[in-house]
């Protein structure tokens, strides 16, 4: 970031005063990310930079940030501040509904989301908050996690932490946690957006994969492109790593909300109840048609399934995948349940290798 040449950084013996305000100036420049150029070629993409995801994503004026001095500075021979790169990551606290999160994502308009030449990757300090408090935590993730920079300034390759690994399983048993795949994701990022309870991809924008379509061609010398190779069709439809697919980032952003509002804020509670206005006891008469006397002839599951649950609103998880089980979350006289079920019209319901995987998921994360 463009720094003031005139300025004069605090040094031993000044004033606290300057301190701070070396502080708020060093903050000033974090919050303008990679620069004018760099967010209006993101805006011209059709994506949001990650301070714009988060504020979409929280509730308005509940974002408060944490770690923005992280970065990378240079001086000069006299102590002043002379140059600042962010992050690449920007992490905090906010809330959802009222209900507390902790939430980071990567800054793609900074070397494209890498932590460049930043020691420790920032997301190590978002992880920790959600443990600590016991909430939930989400992940917006576009980057490519890797940093040559760093690896050239070490002398040597690096490889990702220990730490983030068995803190991402520890969190899996703890407490809900959720992915929005915003862009194109390869390397470290992509395992990690992967060890979540629930992801979704935004079809056309997101992919995910280990390595870039020039790393495949170099490597085996088949060309594809990064939808072929990681898009909502591969990884959605076919592979099933990722749960959803929206048609645009508010949709996925309000797919990761309402996963939420099933779910406890920790393996230890209850998820909570909500008033539906919907009357426990209604029977309602359609039910009596949906499932034919004639057990050779099918029947639509998800009409049957949305006029049990209140409202008949039913959050399903993984539809495109695994076709043959239903699975997904609704509310039974407000209170939170998972639903698994049998569609009929996807070969007569049996349960084939992707069907069970499915189902095993979905169990394990009930």
């Amino acid at each position: 970031m463009p720094i003031d040449p005139s300025r004069e950084s605090w040094k031993p013996g000044m004033p606290w005063e300057q301190a701070i305000e070396d502080m708020a100036y060093i903050r000033s420049l974090a919050k303008e990310m990679g620069g004018p150029e760099r967010i209006e070629r993101q805006h011209k993409g059709g994506r949001y930079t990650v301070r714009e995801r988060i504020e979409k994503m929280v509730d308005p004026g509940s974002f408060v940030e944490a770690g923005s001095l992280v970065g990378a500075a240079e001086y000069d021979e006299e102590g002043n501040l002379r140059a600042f790169t962010p992050g690449g990551y920007v992490m905090g606290l906010g809330e959802i509904d009222g209900r507390p999160v902790a939430i980071g994502g990567d800054d793609f308009t900074i070397s494209g989301g890498s932590p460049h030449n930043v020691r420790k990757h920032p997301s190590q300090f978002t992880q920790p908050l959600s443990l600590q408090y016991g909430i939930p935590y989400i992940q917006l993730v576009e980057g490519v996690g890797h940093s040559s920079k760093r690896d050239e300034a070490s002398g040597h390759m690096g490889l990702p932490s220990g730490e983030l690994w068995w803190r991402g399983v520890e969190m899996l048993s703890r407490v809900p946690v959720a992915a929005g795949i915003m862009g194109s994701v390869a390397g470290a990022p992509a395992a990690f957006a992967l060890m979540s309870h629930f992801t979704v991809m935004v079809k056309g924008q997101s992919q995910i994969f280990p390595s870039g379509p020039p790393v495949v061609r170099r490597a085996i010398g088949e060309t594809l492109d990064k939808e072929a190779l990681g898009g909502a069709q591969m990884h959605v439809h076919e592979s099933g790593q990722v749960d959803n697919e929206a048609e645009s980032e508010e949709e996925a952003f309000e797919q990761i909300r309402h996963f939420l509002s099933y779910l406890p804020n920790t393996t230890n509670d209850v998820a909570p109840r909500v008033e539906t206005g919907d009357p426990p006891n209604r029977r309602p008469e359609e039910l009596l048609n949906i499932v034919p006397p004639n057990r050779r002839r099918g029947y639509n599951p998800r009409k049957l399934i949305r006029l049990v649950v209140d409202n008949g609103e039913f959050f399903e998880m993984r539809r495109h995948w695994g076709g043959a089980v239903i699975t997904g979350f609704a509310r039974l006289d407000g209170y939170s349940v998972g639903i698994i079920g049998s569609d009929p019209f996807c070969i007569a319901g049996a349960m084939d290798g992707d069907a069970a995987d499915k189902y095993a998921h979905f169990v394990d994360l009930c």
